[in-house]
């Protein structure tokens, strides 16, 4: 299995990028900075240092879903500030979210290579027939205390 890890660095306008291995090799996943199917945004950490490295958050992913790490054909993990604005609380009154998770330092472990069943409704304007299966699964993990955050799938 070969473990791929990096410190966001700068955003583009719509992916943060690309993903460098410590020997300079660029990986093959770029995550976007915005994910509004999911609705996530991964923005670059600045000058905020984790408090937990990146082997501990893979360590942290294997907890939570054990056999999937292993059988990733890659693993890669990115750092930054990560929010989700469809999970939290809903206000009663209008059902908008308060988010549960703004700019939260987090590792996000990308299993690349697994097999993710679909779940949920079709998305809008997607061809009637069989879903597609997403071959890669996003832990995510709180860089300050190492807990496990969420995790999602989207390609």
């Amino acid at each position: 299995m070969l473990i791929l890890s990096f410190i966001l660095g700068a955003c583009a306008a719509e992916r943060v990028g690309p993903r460098v291995a410590p020997s300079g090799e660029e990986s093959p996943y770029d995550p976007p900075s915005k994910i509004p199917s999911v609705g996530i945004t991964f923005d670059a950490p600045g000058s905020i240092v984790p408090g937990i490295d990146a082997t501990t958050a893979i360590a942290r992913a294997r907890d939570e879903f054990g056999g999937l790490v292993d059988e990733a054909s890659e693993v890669y993990t990115a750092f930054g500030l990560f929010t989700s604005s469809k999970y939290g609380t809903v206000a009663s009154e209008d059902g908008s979210v308060t988010p549960q998770y703004v700019s939260v330092p987090a590792w996000i472990v990308t299993l690349a290579g697994v097999s993710i069943p679909p779940s949920g409704p079709r998305r809008e304007g997607a061809k009637e027939g069989r879903m597609g299966t997403a071959t890669e699964l996003n832990v995510v993990v709180n860089a300050d205390t190492g807990n496990y955050m969420m995790a999602f799938s989207y390609r």
